[in-house]
């Protein structure tokens, strides 16, 4: 693994110096072919690709974010727990297109955890807003739960990724454009140990021996790793079975199973 900030001196002034007093953690994005979290860099645009992310699966959600012209932050945003049945909104405020024609809502997906930046892990948010981003994460999320299967329940272990080089796509009009790349490496649990690993496990082992007691979810954070329980609970819900059982079915605001190109067996 070829960590960008090897030595690069992170700057963790808006997670309140230890990590875990901040109510927003800084969101981790994909763009031009780099991966940035700007809050942990100085407010500098350091690619921070090669460096690993551990998730923790139950903050896995779904995303609609609303944006205009006239501002440069999000003007409305919603979000859905998937793990905890919660959906999104069915009515979603009308607001104009785009200058570019481009819808005003964006879909999308985030989930919580911790990132590897120069010998420390540090609170921060997956965050991706555009169709090849949302493909390629669910993805991997979905690929991360396949293998899990029986002996790596989610609920005890969390995946480990490396933000990978970017991969290229060709498009229909014969242009190729950056995706984003996320490398499952294994799995870790509360105690350290490591399973599952995909390349040099001993690597993985001195990277998450920090993580003892941390992970699958962090209890000294306010956010991410506290969930919400659903406001209005939906009669039959089981919301500790499907925590344990790690398996969440997205749905549309209608309330009918997410369903796209990829036909997946999981649909994530």
């Amino acid at each position: 693994m070829t960590n960008a900030l090897a030595t690069f001196e992170p700057n963790f002034d808006m997670l309140g110096g230890s990590g875990g007093g901040s109510d927003t953690p800084p969101f981790i994005r994909f763009r031009q072919g780099q991966q940035f979290c700007k809050p942990l860099t100085g407010g500098e645009d350091v690619d921070i690709t090669g460096s690993l992310f551990v998730g923790a699966m139950a903050t896995f959600r779904a995303t609609k974010v609303a944006w205009t012209d006239e501002s440069n932050t999000p003007v409305e945003e919603h979000s859905a727990y998937i793990t905890l049945g919660q959906r999104l909104p069915a009515q979603l405020t009308n607001y104009p297109k785009r200058a570019d024609g481009r819808d005003a809502w964006t879909d999308g997906f985030q989930l919580d955890g911790l990132v590897y930046i120069s010998g420390e892990w540090r609170q921060a948010t997956v965050s991706t807003q555009t169709v090849t981003s949302n493909i390629q994460f669910r993805t991997a999320v979905q690929g991360a739960h396949k293998t899990a299967g029986r002996i790596y329940s989610l609920r005890d272990w969390a995946p480990i990724w490396e933000f990978g080089k970017p991969e290229m796509l060709k498009t229909s009009v014969g242009g190729n454009i950056k995706i984003p790349s996320y490398v499952f490496r294994g799995f870790v649990d509360a105690t350290g140990e490591v399973g599952a690993a995909v390349g040099d496990a001993s690597e993985l082992e001195g990277a998450v021996a920090s993580l003892v007691g941390r992970v699958p979810t962090d209890p000294n954070t306010q956010a991410p790793f506290l969930l919400p329980e659903p406001e209005q609970p939906r009669q039959g819900t089981n919301t500790e079975a499907m925590l344990a059982s790690g398996v969440a079915v997205p749905q549309k605001p209608a309330g009918g199973s997410v369903t796209n190109e990829l036909n997946d067996d999981i649909p994530f």
